[in-house]
């Protein structure tokens, strides 16, 4: 019991000086050639740069300019595809059964909202304008239509059997 009571009194003698320690003041000077040193002592007169307890640094946002959502850009070619690749087949837009209703004076704008992008665009082999091919689907199995765009308007339809 004497040891316990002789411990109790050396932790009542040493916390204040742990809490002293824990809660030191830093100061910012200006040291030798201008370098900035921080020290637990008050700095020399004219030597105060910032005392950071009673002055914290302040903190500083810069926003950085939002980035939107979406696909990455692609990197234009100067060469159209001449293949399909399974993705785009799966991802094209609109409804395969209104290929049947497409006709001759159509807009490309109004083609692409109707069934959506061609599975292969390509140069029309009379090299005038654009061929644009949409393979069979569901809505219009066993059905290649193709279409020749010249001008931003539809001046050819065609519409093949596939087995």
């Amino acid at each position: 019991m004497h040891a316990f009571l002789r411990f109790a009194m050396l932790v009542a003698l040493l916390a204040p000086a742990v809490a002293r320690s824990a809660a030191t003041t830093v100061y910012k000077c200006a040291g030798d050639a201008g370098a900035v040193v921080y020290q637990d002592v008050p700095c020399a007169p004219g030597k105060e740069l910032r005392n950071l307890t009673t002055e914290p640094p302040s903190l500083s946002i810069v926003p950085g300019t939002p980035v939107p959502a979406g696909k990455p850009a692609q990197a234009v070619t100067t060469r159209p595809e001449r293949t399909a690749s399974r993705e785009h087949r799966k991802t094209s837009s609109g409804n395969a059964a209104d290929r049947k209703f497409i006709s001759i004076g159509m807009s490309a704008g109004e083609v692409i909202q109707r069934i959506g992008k061609p599975d292969i665009d390509a140069k029309s082999r009379r090299g005038q304008g654009q061929q644009w091919s949409y393979l069979p689907k569901d809505g219009d199995p066993n059905t290649i239509t193709t279409l020749t765009v010249i001008d931003s308007k539809v001046a050819d339809v065609e519409r093949k059997i596939v087995r």
